[in-house]
Formats: C-alpha cells, structure tokens, sequence
C-alpha cells in the first residue's frame, strides 16, 4: 500500500529481469508479494528481497527512480 493509504490488501510489483548465463539469457518476472517471488536462472536461485522507493498518496515514481534489490544463491 502506498503510505498515507489504509489497503484491505497490500498490493503487488512485479520487476520483469534479463539474466544472462552461461548457459544463455532468461527473463523472469518476480513479484513483491505473490508468486513467483524467486526462480531458477541456470544453477542460481534469483529472489526479488526489495522494491525502493514505496510509493506514496499522490505521488507517481518514475520508472528509472525504481531500485531492485536481488538475492542470488548457488548450491
């Protein structure tokens, strides 16, 4: 929900990747808060940890203003 807003549900992003492996490209949509939250990309597991900056009441974020904070784990 953006701040100054009470939400019944708190909403979704989804941030659409290009990941470029060894094994060649993949895109991946993650969400914030549905699934797909992480996928698969080659031998890595790829998850979505955050979303900056929230948004707020009135307020439009422009695209190139979003940051997307990614976790990357390998076996």
């Amino acid at each position: 929900c953006p701040s100054g807003v009470q939400c019944v549900w708190p909403g979704d992003a989804e941030a659409a990747h290009r990941i470029t492996t060894p094994a060649g490209p993949t895109s991946l949509v993650l969400h914030t808060n549905v699934d797909p939250r992480s996928a698969n990309a080659s031998a890595h597991l790829i998850r979505l940890e955050a979303l900056r900056p929230h948004p707020a009441e009135g307020t439009a974020i422009p695209a190139a203003e979003y940051v997307v904070t990614l976790i990357v784990t390998s076996p």
